[in-house]
Protein backbone atom coordinates (compact mmCIF):
# COMPACT_ATOMS: atom_id res chain seq x y z
CA UNK A 1 0.00 0.00 0.00
CA UNK A 2 1.36 3.40 -0.94
CA UNK A 3 0.65 6.76 0.70
CA UNK A 4 -2.08 7.69 -1.77
CA UNK A 5 -3.87 4.40 -1.19
CA UNK A 6 -3.68 4.90 2.60
CA UNK A 7 -5.26 8.35 2.36
CA UNK A 8 -7.99 6.99 0.10
CA UNK A 9 -8.74 4.25 2.62
CA UNK A 10 -9.13 6.81 5.44
CA UNK A 11 -11.48 8.92 3.30
CA UNK A 12 -13.50 5.81 2.53
CA UNK A 13 -13.99 5.03 6.18
CA UNK A 14 -15.01 8.62 6.95
CA UNK A 15 -17.56 8.56 4.15
CA UNK A 16 -19.05 5.10 4.67
CA UNK A 17 -18.68 4.11 8.34
CA UNK A 18 -21.05 6.00 10.74
CA UNK A 19 -19.51 6.06 14.20
CA UNK A 20 -19.02 8.16 17.28
CA UNK A 21 -16.60 11.03 17.47
CA UNK A 22 -14.31 8.74 19.45
CA UNK A 23 -14.31 6.36 16.52
CA UNK A 24 -13.52 9.22 14.19
CA UNK A 25 -10.75 10.42 16.44
CA UNK A 26 -9.41 6.90 16.66
CA UNK A 27 -9.53 6.57 12.94
CA UNK A 28 -7.89 9.92 12.43
CA UNK A 29 -5.13 9.08 14.90
CA UNK A 30 -4.68 5.67 13.31
CA UNK A 31 -4.73 7.22 9.87
CA UNK A 32 -2.22 9.87 10.79
CA UNK A 33 -0.02 7.20 12.33
CA UNK A 34 -0.38 5.11 9.16
CA UNK A 35 0.52 8.03 6.93
CA UNK A 36 3.47 8.98 9.13
CA UNK A 37 4.70 5.41 9.29
CA UNK A 38 4.23 4.99 5.54
CA UNK A 39 6.19 8.18 4.96
CA UNK A 40 8.97 6.74 7.08
CA UNK A 41 8.87 3.50 5.08
CA UNK A 42 8.98 5.47 1.81
CA UNK A 43 11.97 7.48 3.06
CA UNK A 44 13.74 4.31 4.14
CA UNK A 45 12.90 2.67 0.81
CA UNK A 46 14.24 5.67 -1.13
CA UNK A 47 17.39 5.67 0.98
CA UNK A 48 17.78 1.91 0.41
CA UNK A 49 17.29 2.30 -3.34
CA UNK A 50 19.74 5.18 -3.41
CA UNK A 51 22.23 3.12 -1.46
CA UNK A 52 21.64 0.13 -3.75
CA UNK A 53 22.04 2.36 -6.82
CA UNK A 54 25.33 3.65 -5.46
CA UNK A 55 26.43 0.10 -4.72
CA UNK A 56 25.42 -1.05 -8.22
CA UNK A 57 27.34 1.83 -9.77
CA UNK A 58 30.37 0.99 -7.65
CA UNK A 59 30.09 -2.69 -8.62
CA UNK A 60 29.74 -1.83 -12.30
CA UNK A 61 32.79 0.42 -12.04
CA UNK A 62 34.80 -2.40 -10.48
CA UNK A 63 33.64 -4.83 -13.18
CA UNK A 64 34.60 -2.43 -15.95
CA UNK A 65 37.97 -1.83 -14.30
CA UNK A 66 38.50 -5.61 -14.11
CA UNK A 67 37.60 -5.97 -17.81
CA UNK A 68 40.09 -3.27 -18.77
CA UNK A 69 42.85 -4.97 -16.76
CA UNK A 70 42.07 -8.36 -18.34
CA UNK A 71 41.92 -6.83 -21.82
CA UNK A 72 45.32 -5.21 -21.29
CA UNK A 73 46.65 -8.61 -20.29
CA UNK A 74 45.26 -10.17 -23.46
CA UNK A 75 46.92 -7.53 -25.63
CA UNK A 76 50.19 -7.98 -23.72
CA UNK A 77 50.02 -11.70 -24.46
CA UNK A 78 49.59 -10.90 -28.16
CA UNK A 79 52.69 -8.73 -28.01
CA UNK A 80 54.62 -11.63 -26.52
CA UNK A 81 53.15 -14.15 -28.95
CA UNK A 82 52.39 -12.46 -32.31
CA UNK A 83 51.07 -15.82 -33.54
CA UNK A 84 47.92 -15.13 -31.52
CA UNK A 85 46.90 -12.48 -34.05
CA UNK A 86 48.20 -14.39 -37.07
CA UNK A 87 45.25 -16.04 -38.81
CA UNK A 88 47.58 -18.59 -40.40
CA UNK A 89 48.05 -19.84 -36.83
CA UNK A 90 44.64 -19.21 -35.24
CA UNK A 91 42.43 -20.37 -38.13
CA UNK A 92 42.13 -24.10 -37.75
CA UNK A 93 44.68 -23.72 -34.95
CA UNK A 94 47.82 -25.47 -36.12
CA UNK A 95 50.15 -25.37 -33.07
CA UNK A 96 53.82 -24.95 -33.80
CA UNK A 97 55.06 -26.51 -30.57
CA UNK A 98 53.54 -28.29 -27.53
CA UNK A 99 54.46 -25.35 -25.30
CA UNK A 100 52.86 -22.79 -27.60
CA UNK A 101 49.84 -25.07 -27.84
CA UNK A 102 49.30 -24.97 -24.08
CA UNK A 103 49.90 -21.23 -23.91
CA UNK A 104 47.39 -20.58 -26.69
CA UNK A 105 44.80 -22.84 -25.06
CA UNK A 106 45.10 -20.86 -21.82
CA UNK A 107 45.06 -17.56 -23.71
CA UNK A 108 41.84 -18.43 -25.56
CA UNK A 109 40.13 -19.58 -22.38
CA UNK A 110 41.01 -16.26 -20.76
CA UNK A 111 39.89 -14.35 -23.85
CA UNK A 112 36.50 -16.02 -24.14
CA UNK A 113 35.98 -15.93 -20.36
CA UNK A 114 36.30 -12.17 -20.63
CA UNK A 115 33.68 -12.19 -23.38
CA UNK A 116 31.44 -14.29 -21.13
CA UNK A 117 31.77 -11.66 -18.38
CA UNK A 118 31.03 -8.83 -20.82
CA UNK A 119 27.87 -10.65 -21.92
CA UNK A 120 26.80 -11.45 -18.36
CA UNK A 121 27.11 -7.75 -17.47
CA UNK A 122 25.13 -6.81 -20.61
CA UNK A 123 27.98 -4.65 -21.87
CA UNK A 124 28.37 -6.32 -25.27
CA UNK A 125 26.20 -3.78 -27.12
CA UNK A 126 28.32 -0.83 -25.99
CA UNK A 127 31.71 0.28 -27.26
CA UNK A 128 34.47 -0.53 -26.49
CA UNK A 129 33.17 -3.82 -25.09
CA UNK A 130 31.40 -4.72 -28.32
CA UNK A 131 34.71 -4.26 -30.10
CA UNK A 132 36.36 -6.70 -27.70
CA UNK A 133 33.74 -9.34 -28.51
CA UNK A 134 34.20 -8.80 -32.24
CA UNK A 135 37.96 -8.99 -31.88
CA UNK A 136 37.74 -12.34 -30.15
CA UNK A 137 35.40 -13.63 -32.85
CA UNK A 138 37.62 -12.32 -35.63
CA UNK A 139 40.73 -14.12 -34.47
CA UNK A 140 39.84 -16.90 -32.07
CA UNK A 141 36.46 -18.37 -33.00
CA UNK A 142 38.02 -21.62 -34.28
CA UNK A 143 39.29 -22.40 -30.77
CA UNK A 144 35.85 -21.70 -29.30
CA UNK A 145 34.15 -23.96 -31.83
CA UNK A 146 36.57 -26.73 -30.82
CA UNK A 147 35.97 -26.14 -27.09
CA UNK A 148 32.30 -25.19 -26.70
CA UNK A 149 31.82 -27.20 -23.50
CA UNK A 150 33.76 -24.60 -21.50
CA UNK A 151 30.94 -22.07 -21.80
CA UNK A 152 27.36 -23.01 -20.94
CA UNK A 153 25.58 -19.65 -20.68
CA UNK A 154 22.71 -19.41 -23.22
CA UNK A 155 23.23 -15.65 -23.37
CA UNK A 156 26.91 -16.19 -24.26
CA UNK A 157 25.99 -18.41 -27.22
CA UNK A 158 23.22 -16.05 -28.34
CA UNK A 159 25.79 -13.26 -28.57
CA UNK A 160 28.24 -15.62 -30.28
CA UNK A 161 25.65 -16.46 -32.95
CA UNK A 162 24.77 -12.79 -33.35
CA UNK A 163 28.41 -11.85 -33.89
CA UNK A 164 28.98 -14.82 -36.19
CA UNK A 165 26.16 -13.63 -38.44
CA UNK A 166 27.18 -9.98 -38.35
CA UNK A 167 29.90 -8.35 -40.46
CA UNK A 168 33.12 -8.21 -38.49
CA UNK A 169 33.89 -4.56 -39.00
CA UNK A 170 37.15 -4.36 -37.06
CA UNK A 171 39.95 -6.40 -38.52
CA UNK A 172 40.93 -8.10 -41.73
CA UNK A 173 41.02 -11.82 -41.02
CA UNK A 174 42.90 -13.24 -44.00
CA UNK A 175 46.07 -11.55 -45.17
CA UNK A 176 47.71 -12.40 -48.48
CA UNK A 177 51.17 -13.82 -47.71
CA UNK A 178 54.27 -11.80 -48.49
CA UNK A 179 57.75 -12.80 -49.60
CA UNK A 180 60.44 -13.11 -46.91
CA UNK A 181 58.08 -11.50 -44.38
CA UNK A 182 58.67 -8.13 -46.00
CA UNK A 183 55.76 -5.70 -45.84
CA UNK A 184 54.06 -4.96 -49.12
CA UNK A 185 54.45 -1.42 -50.38
CA UNK A 186 51.18 0.55 -50.41
CA UNK A 187 49.76 1.59 -53.77
CA UNK A 188 52.14 -0.64 -55.70
CA UNK A 189 51.39 -3.38 -58.19
CA UNK A 190 50.92 -6.50 -56.13
CA UNK A 191 51.91 -8.65 -59.10
CA UNK A 192 55.45 -7.28 -58.97
CA UNK A 193 55.65 -6.38 -55.28
CA UNK A 194 56.19 -8.45 -52.14
CA UNK A 195 53.13 -10.70 -52.44
CA UNK A 196 54.16 -14.35 -52.32
CA UNK A 197 52.19 -15.51 -55.34
CA UNK A 198 53.83 -18.91 -55.22
CA UNK A 199 52.25 -19.54 -51.82
CA UNK A 200 48.95 -17.93 -52.84
CA UNK A 201 48.67 -20.17 -55.89
CA UNK A 202 49.13 -23.29 -53.76
CA UNK A 203 46.04 -22.37 -51.69
CA UNK A 204 44.32 -20.00 -54.09
CA UNK A 205 40.72 -20.26 -52.86
CA UNK A 206 41.89 -19.60 -49.30
CA UNK A 207 43.09 -16.12 -50.19
CA UNK A 208 41.20 -15.02 -53.30
CA UNK A 209 37.45 -14.71 -53.82
CA UNK A 210 36.78 -16.33 -57.16
CA UNK A 211 34.39 -18.39 -59.26
CA UNK A 212 36.29 -21.70 -58.92
CA UNK A 213 35.58 -22.27 -55.23
CA UNK A 214 33.35 -25.31 -54.55
CA UNK A 215 30.47 -22.97 -53.69
CA UNK A 216 30.66 -21.67 -57.27
CA UNK A 217 31.19 -24.89 -59.22
CA UNK A 218 28.73 -27.26 -57.56
CA UNK A 219 24.93 -27.22 -57.96
CA UNK A 220 23.46 -24.68 -55.56
CA UNK A 221 19.88 -25.15 -54.24
CA UNK A 222 19.71 -21.38 -53.70
CA UNK A 223 20.50 -20.92 -57.40
CA UNK A 224 17.81 -23.24 -58.72
CA UNK A 225 20.18 -26.21 -58.56
CA UNK A 226 22.50 -24.60 -61.11
CA UNK A 227 26.19 -23.84 -60.67
CA UNK A 228 27.05 -20.19 -60.16
CA UNK A 229 30.11 -20.10 -62.44
CA UNK A 230 28.68 -18.90 -65.76
CA UNK A 231 31.99 -19.41 -67.56
CA UNK A 232 31.93 -23.14 -66.87
CA UNK A 233 28.30 -23.28 -67.94
CA UNK A 234 29.20 -21.59 -71.24
CA UNK A 235 32.21 -23.81 -71.98
CA UNK A 236 30.40 -27.01 -71.11
CA UNK A 237 27.45 -25.98 -73.28
CA UNK A 238 29.78 -25.88 -76.28
CA UNK A 239 30.85 -29.45 -75.57
CA UNK A 240 32.67 -31.27 -78.37
CA UNK A 241 32.70 -28.04 -80.38
CA UNK A 242 35.78 -27.00 -78.38
CA UNK A 243 37.92 -29.93 -79.39
CA UNK A 244 40.65 -28.96 -81.84
CA UNK A 245 40.38 -25.25 -81.10
CA UNK A 246 43.35 -23.18 -79.91
CA UNK A 247 42.56 -22.07 -76.37
CA UNK A 248 44.53 -19.81 -74.02
CA UNK A 249 43.92 -18.89 -70.41
CA UNK A 250 45.17 -15.33 -69.74
CA UNK A 251 46.37 -15.20 -66.13
CA UNK A 252 45.85 -18.93 -65.64
CA UNK A 253 47.06 -18.97 -62.03
CA UNK A 254 47.35 -22.47 -60.55
CA UNK A 255 45.09 -23.99 -63.19
CA UNK A 256 41.73 -23.61 -61.48
CA UNK A 257 40.03 -23.89 -64.88
CA UNK A 258 41.66 -27.17 -65.94
CA UNK A 259 39.42 -29.69 -64.14
CA UNK A 260 36.40 -28.10 -65.79
CA UNK A 261 37.85 -28.60 -69.27
CA UNK A 262 38.28 -32.33 -68.74
CA UNK A 263 37.01 -34.18 -71.78
CA UNK A 264 36.36 -30.97 -73.71
CA UNK A 265 39.84 -30.13 -75.05
CA UNK A 266 43.21 -31.84 -75.32
CA UNK A 267 45.52 -28.82 -75.14
CA UNK A 268 45.45 -25.36 -73.62
CA UNK A 269 47.93 -22.49 -73.40
CA UNK A 270 48.49 -20.78 -70.05
CA UNK A 271 49.89 -17.27 -69.57
CA UNK A 272 51.05 -16.17 -66.11
CA UNK A 273 53.98 -14.36 -64.48
CA UNK A 274 54.37 -16.92 -61.67
CA UNK A 275 56.50 -19.97 -62.42
CA UNK A 276 54.89 -21.80 -59.50
CA UNK A 277 51.44 -20.98 -60.85
CA UNK A 278 52.38 -22.41 -64.24
CA UNK A 279 53.83 -25.57 -62.67
CA UNK A 280 50.67 -26.08 -60.62
CA UNK A 281 48.53 -25.38 -63.68
CA UNK A 282 50.53 -27.95 -65.68
CA UNK A 283 49.96 -30.54 -62.95
CA UNK A 284 46.24 -29.73 -62.79
CA UNK A 285 46.02 -29.98 -66.58
CA UNK A 286 47.83 -33.33 -66.60
CA UNK A 287 45.46 -34.73 -63.98
CA UNK A 288 42.58 -33.56 -66.19
CA UNK A 289 43.98 -35.25 -69.29
CA UNK A 290 45.06 -31.96 -70.85
CA UNK A 291 48.43 -30.75 -72.09
CA UNK A 292 49.38 -27.26 -70.88
CA UNK A 293 51.70 -25.11 -72.99
CA UNK A 294 53.25 -22.63 -70.56
CA UNK A 295 54.00 -18.97 -71.28
CA UNK A 296 55.65 -17.09 -68.42
CA UNK A 297 54.90 -13.58 -69.58
CA UNK A 298 52.98 -10.40 -68.83
CA UNK A 299 49.52 -10.37 -70.42
CA UNK A 300 50.11 -6.90 -71.87
CA UNK A 301 53.14 -7.96 -73.89
CA UNK A 302 52.10 -11.52 -74.78
CA UNK A 303 51.54 -12.14 -78.49
CA UNK A 304 51.16 -15.41 -80.41
CA UNK A 305 51.41 -15.20 -84.18
CA UNK A 306 48.98 -18.12 -84.67
CA UNK A 307 46.41 -16.44 -82.44
CA UNK A 308 43.56 -18.27 -80.65
CA UNK A 309 40.00 -19.43 -81.21
CA UNK A 310 39.14 -18.94 -77.55
CA UNK A 311 40.72 -16.62 -75.00
CA UNK A 312 39.70 -17.01 -71.38
CA UNK A 313 40.41 -14.57 -68.57
CA UNK A 314 39.14 -15.11 -65.04
CA UNK A 315 39.66 -12.17 -62.68
CA UNK A 316 43.06 -11.45 -64.16
CA UNK A 317 42.31 -8.08 -65.81
CA UNK A 318 42.82 -5.92 -62.74
CA UNK A 319 46.07 -3.95 -63.15
CA UNK A 320 47.29 -1.31 -60.72
CA UNK A 321 47.05 1.41 -63.39
CA UNK A 322 43.73 2.17 -65.03
CA UNK A 323 45.34 2.79 -68.42
CA UNK A 324 46.65 -0.78 -68.44
CA UNK A 325 43.11 -2.17 -68.63
CA UNK A 326 42.80 -1.24 -72.29
CA UNK A 327 46.35 -2.39 -72.97
CA UNK A 328 45.40 -5.85 -71.73
CA UNK A 329 42.18 -5.85 -73.75
CA UNK A 330 44.22 -4.76 -76.79
CA UNK A 331 46.52 -7.75 -76.30
CA UNK A 332 43.47 -10.01 -76.08
CA UNK A 333 42.06 -8.55 -79.31
CA UNK A 334 45.42 -8.97 -81.05
CA UNK A 335 45.62 -12.63 -79.99
CA UNK A 336 42.06 -13.43 -81.05
CA UNK A 337 41.33 -14.95 -84.45
CA UNK A 338 38.68 -13.21 -86.58
CA UNK A 339 36.06 -15.83 -85.67
CA UNK A 340 37.31 -16.29 -82.13
CA UNK A 341 35.54 -15.78 -78.81
CA UNK A 342 36.70 -14.04 -75.66
CA UNK A 343 35.18 -15.28 -72.39
CA UNK A 344 35.94 -13.22 -69.31
CA UNK A 345 35.06 -12.99 -65.64
CA UNK A 346 35.88 -9.43 -64.64
CA UNK A 347 36.01 -8.13 -61.04
CA UNK A 348 33.08 -5.77 -60.53
CA UNK A 349 33.66 -2.31 -59.12
CA UNK A 350 29.92 -1.68 -58.83
CA UNK A 351 29.83 -4.66 -56.47
CA UNK A 352 32.62 -3.05 -54.41
CA UNK A 353 30.61 0.14 -54.10
CA UNK A 354 27.51 -1.85 -53.17
CA UNK A 355 29.62 -3.52 -50.48
CA UNK A 356 30.59 -0.08 -49.17
CA UNK A 357 26.90 0.77 -48.86
CA UNK A 358 26.23 -2.53 -47.07
CA UNK A 359 28.96 -1.79 -44.54
CA UNK A 360 27.57 1.69 -44.03
CA UNK A 361 24.14 0.24 -43.31
CA UNK A 362 25.70 -2.07 -40.71
CA UNK A 363 27.16 0.96 -38.89
CA UNK A 364 23.79 2.71 -39.05
CA UNK A 365 22.24 -0.32 -37.36
CA UNK A 366 24.63 0.19 -34.45
CA UNK A 367 24.27 3.94 -34.04
CA UNK A 368 22.02 6.88 -34.85
CA UNK A 369 25.01 9.20 -34.63
CA UNK A 370 25.61 10.36 -38.21
CA UNK A 371 29.14 11.53 -37.45
CA UNK A 372 30.01 8.08 -36.09
CA UNK A 373 28.53 6.37 -39.15
CA UNK A 374 30.38 8.74 -41.49
CA UNK A 375 33.69 8.10 -39.72
CA UNK A 376 33.25 4.33 -39.88
CA UNK A 377 32.20 4.39 -43.53
CA UNK A 378 35.16 6.58 -44.41
CA UNK A 379 37.47 4.24 -42.53
CA UNK A 380 36.18 1.37 -44.68
CA UNK A 381 36.73 3.43 -47.82
CA UNK A 382 40.30 4.23 -46.78
CA UNK A 383 41.08 0.67 -45.66
CA UNK A 384 39.98 -0.75 -49.02
CA UNK A 385 41.33 2.20 -51.05
CA UNK A 386 37.94 2.51 -52.72
CA UNK A 387 38.24 5.10 -55.49
CA UNK A 388 35.24 5.86 -57.68
CA UNK A 389 37.27 7.99 -60.11
CA UNK A 390 39.70 5.21 -61.05
CA UNK A 391 37.27 2.40 -60.18
CA UNK A 392 39.96 0.81 -58.04
CA UNK A 393 39.69 -1.31 -54.93
CA UNK A 394 42.23 -3.08 -52.71
CA UNK A 395 40.70 -6.37 -51.64
CA UNK A 396 43.89 -7.11 -49.70
CA UNK A 397 43.88 -3.66 -48.07
CA UNK A 398 47.24 -2.80 -49.63
CA UNK A 399 47.25 -2.93 -53.43
CA UNK A 400 44.53 -1.00 -55.29
CA UNK A 401 43.53 -2.71 -58.53
CA UNK A 402 41.41 -1.58 -61.45
CA UNK A 403 37.94 -3.11 -61.37
CA UNK A 404 35.06 -2.85 -63.83
CA UNK A 405 31.45 -1.77 -64.16
CA UNK A 406 29.02 -2.81 -66.85
CA UNK A 407 29.37 0.66 -68.40
CA UNK A 408 33.19 0.65 -68.29
CA UNK A 409 33.27 -2.82 -69.88
CA UNK A 410 31.22 -1.57 -72.82
CA UNK A 411 33.41 1.51 -73.21
CA UNK A 412 36.74 -0.33 -72.90
CA UNK A 413 35.74 -3.16 -75.22
CA UNK A 414 34.43 -0.75 -77.80
CA UNK A 415 37.59 1.36 -77.63
CA UNK A 416 39.86 -1.59 -78.51
CA UNK A 417 37.62 -3.23 -81.10
CA UNK A 418 35.89 -5.96 -79.10
CA UNK A 419 32.14 -6.46 -79.53
CA UNK A 420 30.09 -7.75 -76.60
CA UNK A 421 27.80 -10.66 -77.43
CA UNK A 422 24.52 -10.37 -75.54
CA UNK A 423 24.60 -8.65 -72.15
CA UNK A 424 27.19 -8.89 -69.35
CA UNK A 425 25.87 -11.18 -66.61
CA UNK A 426 26.50 -11.27 -62.89
CA UNK A 427 28.45 -14.15 -61.33
CA UNK A 428 27.09 -13.97 -57.78
CA UNK A 429 28.96 -15.08 -54.68
CA UNK A 430 27.00 -16.55 -51.74
CA UNK A 431 27.46 -14.65 -48.50
CA UNK A 432 28.57 -17.79 -46.67
CA UNK A 433 31.57 -17.91 -49.01
CA UNK A 434 32.22 -14.17 -49.20
CA UNK A 435 32.43 -13.68 -45.45
CA UNK A 436 35.26 -16.22 -45.17
CA UNK A 437 37.35 -13.77 -47.17
CA UNK A 438 36.44 -10.63 -45.20
CA UNK A 439 33.77 -9.23 -47.49
CA UNK A 440 31.17 -9.30 -44.73
CA UNK A 441 27.90 -11.13 -44.24
CA UNK A 442 24.73 -9.39 -45.39
CA UNK A 443 22.21 -12.18 -46.06
CA UNK A 444 19.36 -9.70 -46.48
CA UNK A 445 21.23 -7.77 -49.18
CA UNK A 446 21.87 -8.69 -52.84
CA UNK A 447 24.96 -10.87 -53.23
CA UNK A 448 28.19 -9.31 -54.47
CA UNK A 449 29.25 -10.30 -57.97
CA UNK A 450 31.73 -10.30 -60.83
CA UNK A 451 30.88 -9.77 -64.48
CA UNK A 452 30.78 -12.58 -67.01
CA UNK A 453 31.23 -11.29 -70.55
CA UNK A 454 31.34 -12.93 -73.97
CA UNK A 455 32.93 -10.92 -76.80
CA UNK A 456 34.35 -11.22 -80.30
CA UNK A 457 36.33 -9.08 -82.72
Amino acid sequence: MNEQQARALIDYYFANQPASWITYVGLVVSGVALVISFGAVVAIDRQTKSSKSATDAQTRSLVEQHIRVEWTGILDACMQHPEFIDTDFTFGFSPRSPVLNRVYQAFCYKCWSLVELIVAEKLHLNNPYRSMVYWAAAYHRDWLQANPYMFSSPQFWEVHDMVRNTPLTLFREMFIPEKDSKPAKPNSDRYTDAVDWDKVNMEYSRYILGPFAPEMTEPDPKNGGKIRNLLITKLQSRGADLRGLRVVDFGCGPGNLMPHLRGLIDEVHGVDISETALELAAQSAKESGIKLIKHRENMITFRDSDRFDIIISVNSVLPAKREDVRRIFTAIRDNLRPTGKFYAVLPAFDACFALYEYWRSSYEAFSNDKDYVDRCAEAFRIATKLDEKTMSYADDGVHPQSFHTEESIREDFGAVGLRIVGTPQKVKYPWEYARRLDYGYFPNKPEIWDWFVEAER
